[in-house]
Order: structure tokens, then C-alpha cells, then sequence
């Protein structure tokens, strides 16, 4: 179906995808994924801000992916648009009543419909090159539509060409790996590759997987896209049967192609400042949700916005939490000025950002605090909740290790190649804060196993 076209320098159009859209589970055809890609791309165009109905010619659609203008084409495109009406996606949710996580169906579309052409009798003629029409479902639009900010954590970005050139399997594996280009390595079991693939009753050993989906996509990647990988079979201690697989990605430069200046200029806009210094601060997946809840609560003591971003940017949250409630405990007993709030703010800034407050102080003081009963109740229970949640991700943690011999190593690499630090896995006891450091990003490369 598809038409051979000479591989010349195509000018980069970045797009962005929702990385709950880039996990989720579902089983769309070629064609509907087509529609479905096209939606995408249309709705990362400053003039589709919004919008939640759209119209595509199906003409536009078979030019945008390359196809044969045929009359096959279009009928397999209205086919699509029809199985599209009842088409659901699978994306894991907490549950905001009880805390749960869930695997929730999301359907992608309340209406779809094409256009049709009548002839003088009334009856339908197969000649018309119409239209496609689909209304966003309520339930996806805030996937695709929040899309604001080229560093938004919760996007992928990527060169729309791909999504052309790409076999769709081979795509989404591209975009699989290209959300973790950053961090340099991912770890998938054999398991969840057949879920993400919908290969239950496909490949049924992994030596099929392995040459039919893993090769070829190492290869597809490594000729065509931005990134490249090498991966390594990984099996449990005293087992024969490959129980997951080490994705080590790499940057790329398509065989035999010179990365367009396009490209290079998008890609300083987001790794290197004005002065074209590298970046190497990483945006932090809490920061937002700790920017909101300190901002609440210590604006009335005069810190400003610009300041609390500067402390959560340069100190760990453990370190500010402490602070605070140490400075909190000196409000309630009158061993500050509750009057002068600007006096109270200083006395907060001193607190953070004195160096000889150390760990051990803060340690203290929190300790202290508990055993006076003097935390407030909403705090004790705050605090009670995140103890046991800690627990819980200590046992996840440890799991994780048993299954993936050499996964806490990957770690501490990843944590001392971001942060510029030395941690060993022989000192890990020696930093207290470490554990919580390797805990969220063991929650970034295995979302699921937390849940």
C-alpha cells in the first residue's frame, strides 16, 4: 500500500504525547492508530488550540502518511473511523476516594461519523473522497489537550516523521524508549512487552519476540530515528528463561543522514541555555505538587514565589520539610515574633539556608517534636501515612533488586551521573537520604510495581 519516496531531509515538526498515552494499553489497528496519530498532530497546531471536534479529509490523511491514493485506502480509513467509535484505551489511575490504583478504560471518542455521497437514486455511491469526523470523549481530553510547555514532564516530544516513516509497532516501541532517552536505560519484563504490544496470543516464546519485534526495532531505530539501543536479557537467579530485558538507550544519528539545523536549533532550546551551556538540571516530577502545598503555607510568612522555587531547586524536600516544621515549633512557642511576619520569614530563610544546620540537627528537632506530641494532629497522620507508604516502597525496592541482579547499580549510576556524586552501593546506609533518591527513580523506570 504504501509508496516508495526518496529519502530526503524532511524539515523537523516536534510533536508531543502524553506518556499515559505512550504506556497505555490497547489494541488499535494500523489504520485507526493512523486517525488516531493524526489527532495528535493536529491538536500540537497553535490553530487546533482547544479544539475538541475535527474534521479531516481523508485525502489529507493518505497524503500525511504516505499512502496509495486508492479507493482501498479510503474505505480502510471509514472502517477505522468506524471501529474508532467504540475504541477504548487502558491507563493506570489512583482512585481519589480510596487511594488505589486502577486500570481504567478510557474511551477516545464520543462521536465519530464520515461524510457520504448520494447518487440520484438515493442510494450510496463508493466515489466519494470525503471526510473523517471525531469528537474528543471527556475522558481523553485532558491528554491531549494540556499540552502546554515544550518541558512538560507528563510529555514525550518527538519528530512528527517518525510517526510517518515507522512501521506503527515499531513507532510505539520508539517512543517507549524515547521517554527514558534522558535517564539512558530502561527495564521491561517479557510479560509487560507482550501487554504493551497485545501479543497474548502471539510469539509465544521469547526467541519470537526477539526476532520479530526487538531486532527489528533495534534496527528500524538505529537507520531512521533520533535515538538507538542496545538491550541485554536479564534472568532470575537459578533460571534458564529470560525474565526481562535492559534497554540501554543511546542519541542517534540516522545512517547515512546529517541531523537537519531545525533539529539542532529545537534541541538547544531545550538542553542548552542562552549561553549555549549544556543543562543538567532535571525538572523534578513533585515539584509542582510541592511548589503548591509550601507556597500555601508559607506565603503568609513572606516567601516569595521566586524564593520557594530556588529552595526547592538547590535543597532535598526531606531538608525543607524538616525546616519547617522546626520553624513552625519555634512559631508555636513564642521563641519567634508571631507578629512581624517579615521577621519570621527571615528567620525561616536563615533556617534553610544556613549551612551548619545540619541533617543530624534537623533530625532532632523533628525527633524531639514527636516525642512532645507537639506535631499537629493533621501533621502526625501526614507523617504516620508516609512512613508506612516508605515501608511499602522499601519491600517494592527490594523486590526490584532481587529480580534485576544488577538494577541498583543502574541507579546509583544514573544518581551520581545527574547529581555529580560518588554513592557506592557499600555506603548507601551512610546517607539517609539516598534510599528515597533511588526509591523515586526505581518509581520512574516501574511505575506499575508501586501501584
Amino acid at each position: 500500500m504504501a509508496k516508495a519516496h526518496k529519502k530526503n531531509l524532511k524539515p523537523i515538526r516536534l510533536v508531543k504525547k502524553a506518556n499515559d498515552l505512550i504506556e497505555a494499553r490497547h489494541s488499535l489497528s494500523t489504520w485507526e492508530m493512523r486517525i488516531f496519530l493524526k489527532i495528535i498532530f493536529l491538536v500540537n497546531e497553535e490553530a487546533n488550540k482547544g479544539t475538541t471536534n475535527f474534521v479531516i479529509p481523508i485525502r489529507e490523511l493518505i497524503k500525511d502518511f504516505h499512502l496509495e491514493n486508492s479507493r482501498q485506502s479510503y474505505q480502510l480509513f471509514r472502517e477505522a473511523r468506524k471501529a474508532l467509535a467504540t475504541r477504548s484505551i487502558q491507563i493506570y489511575q489512583q482512585n481519589r476516594d480510596t487511594g488505589s490504583w486502577e486500570m481504567v478504560n478510557k474511551s477516545l471518542f464520543s462521536e465519530t461519523a464520515h461524510s457520504v455521497k448520494m447518487n440520484s437514486d438515493n442510494t450510496i455511491s463508493d466515489d466519494d473522497d470525503g471526510y473523517i469526523r471525531l469528537q474528543l470523549h471527556d475522558q481523553i481530553k485532558s491528554y491531549l489537550l494540556n499540552i502546554d510547555g515544550s518541558l512538560d514532564k507528563n510529555y514525550t516530544l518527538f519528530d512528527r516523521n517518525y510517526a510517518i516513516e515507522l512501521p506503527i509497532k515499531i513507532l510505539r516501541f520508539y517512543l517507549l524508549l524515547k521517554r527514558f532517552a534522558d535517564t539512558g536505560f530502561r527495564y521491561m519484563t517479557v510479560d509487560e512487552i507482550r501487554d504493551v504490544f497485545d501479543l497474548q496470543d502471539k510469539y509465544k516464546s521469547f526467541g519470537n519476540i526477539k526476532q520479530r519485534l526487538i531486532d527489528k526495532a533495534k534496527v528500524e531505530l538505529e537507520e531512521k530515528t533520533d535515538i538507538r539501543f542496545e538491550y541485554e536479557e536479564v534472568k532470575k537467579a537459578g533460571s534458564k528463561a529470560v525474565f526481562a530485558i535492559k534497554f540501554r538507550i543511546f542519541s542517534n544519528t540516522p545512517k547515512g543522514k546529517q541531523l537537519p539545523l531545525t533539529l539542532q536549533q529545537e534541541a538547544s532550546l531545550i538542553e542548552t541555555g542562552s549561553d549555549g551551556v549544556e543543562k543538567t538540571e532535571k525538572i523534578d516530577d513533585d515539584f509542582d505538587r510541592h511548589f503548591d502545598k509550601y507556597f500555601v503555607e508559607m506565603r503568609p510568612y513572606g516567601v516569595s514565589a521566586s524564593t520557594l522555587t530556588q529552595w526547592l531547586k538547590q535543597y532535598d524536600i526531606a531538608h525543607i520539610e524538616a525546616c519547617w516544621q522546626a520553624f513552625l515549633n519555634k512559631v508555636k512557642t513564642g521563641k519567634v515574633n508571631e507578629k512581624d511576619k517579615n521577621k519570621q520569614g527571615g528567620y525561616l530563610r536563615v533556617l534553610i539556608e544556613q549551612a551548619d544546620f545540619s541533617q543530624k540537627q534537623i533530625g532532632i528537632t523533628l525527633k524531639k517534636m514527636t516525642e512532645k506530641n507537639d506535631l499537629p494532629p493533621e501533621i502526625e497522620l501526614k507523617k504516620q501515612a508516609e512512613k508506612r507508604q516508605f515501608e511499602y516502597d522499601l519491600t517494592v525496592s527490594e523486590m526490584l533488586f532481587q529480580d534485576f541482579p544488577n538494577l541498583k547499580q543502574d541507579i546509583l549510576d544514573l544518581i551520581n551521573r545527574t547529581e555529580q556524586t560518588v554513592y557506592t552501593k557499600e555506603n548507601i546506609e551512610d546517607f539517609p537520604f539516598l534510599k528515597s533518591k533511588m526509591i523515586f527513580r526505581l518509581k520512574q523506570q516501574f511505575p506499575d510495581r508501586f501501584k
